[in-house]
């Protein structure tokens, strides 16, 4: 890379890497909040309490 687009790139690595780490968080949270031990278990967990239903994307009317 040369030198004009580190500027450039820089704010947008430091960016991903906020992103990632709230992401992170909140994945923890959900998580905890479940008492899952990983995110197939917090599915698992949503569709037998009738949060997700089969065949409907979340967030759908």
């Amino acid at each position: 890379m040369n030198p004009r687009g580190r500027p450039v790139i820089r704010p947008v690595v430091c960016l991903r890497r906020t992103w990632v780490a709230r992401l992170t968080d909140r994945k923890a949270g959900v998580l905890a909040k479940t008492g899952s031990r990983d995110r197939t278990q917090a599915v698992i967990a949503a569709y037998e309490s009738g949060f997700v239903t089969p065949g409907r994307a979340m967030g759908t009317a």
